[in-house]
């Protein structure tokens, strides 16, 4: 069992309940997609300046934008997104079995879920996680130019299709905060490291770096602070993920 993989007794979704878990996803959430990087690709190099380059020598692979899963969504970053938000942690350890899609990966942490109101009980909130991490995964799996409909159970695929889909979930499902209440603990660099390696991601710039800083203006004219994984290895109480495998 890799270091990844959750460390307590767990069942997967049967192949019924995975299928039915897609459908209710295409209904209700929709598909995004993402798109390979031409010759031109996003470069994080500084925290004020995102630079391009143009390398006709560098062969490129699975460098597609964004490049890495579960990051930005629309064009704006998930993790800043939720970092203006509320997180409460899951009522209880077992609450991962109603997690559906992200299962197998929250069930090694004691996650946290967001804010919904009053009237949002927590089973809401763990299947509208599940879906968003659903469809972050479709969207990178789907710009690596793979079937998704051949890989609706990620844990019986390759280390590239398991390191896509536990970025997915450890996004959406961040661990609880023991430091912060309250506050979003982003994915552990290791988490990336280990999602670059696993699918021998190659771009022909700068934009592998784990760790950044950057501001990006948006087409309303506001700019936008980007930061990237938590500069940690998991796991970790400052940040959400496993140990890096060997």
């Amino acid at each position: 069992m890799s270091a990844e993989r959750c460390s307590c007794p767990c069942t997967a979704p049967s192949a019924s309940m995975a299928r039915r878990l897609w459908a209710q996803f295409l209904f209700v959430g929709g598909v995004l997609q993402a798109s390979p990087v031409g010759a031109s690709s996003l470069a994080f190099r500084s925290p004020t300046k995102a630079t391009y380059t143009y390398n006709a020598l560098c062969i490129q692979n699975n460098c597609i934008n964004p490049v890495f899963p579960a990051t930005t969504e629309f064009g704006r970053s998930v993790f800043a997104t939720y970092e203006n938000r509320t997180w409460t942690c899951a009522s209880s350890h077992n609450s991962w079995r109603s997690s559906g899609f992200c299962g197998r990966v929250v069930s090694a942490y004691h996650f946290a879920l967001p804010d919904g109101g009053s009237e949002t009980t927590e089973e809401m909130l763990l299947e509208e996680q599940s879906r968003q991490a659903m469809k972050a995964y479709v969207a990178h799996v789907t710009g690596m130019g793979r079937d998704f409909w051949q890989l609706t159970e990620p844990w019986e695929h390759d280390e590239c299709i398991q390191a896509v889909w536990r970025m997915a979930c450890y996004a959406h499902f961040p661990r609880c905060n023991a430091i912060s209440a309250g506050q979003y603990l982003r994915p552990c660099a290791s988490t990336c490291q280990s999602y670059v390696r696993a699918c021998q991601v190659q771009c022909c710039d700068e934009g592998l770096q784990c760790v950044f800083s950057h501001r990006r203006e948006m087409p309303d004219g506001t700019v936008q602070s980007e930061d990237g994984f938590a500069p940690h290895t998991g796991p970790s109480l400052a940040c959400t993920g496993a140990a890096t495998p060997g």
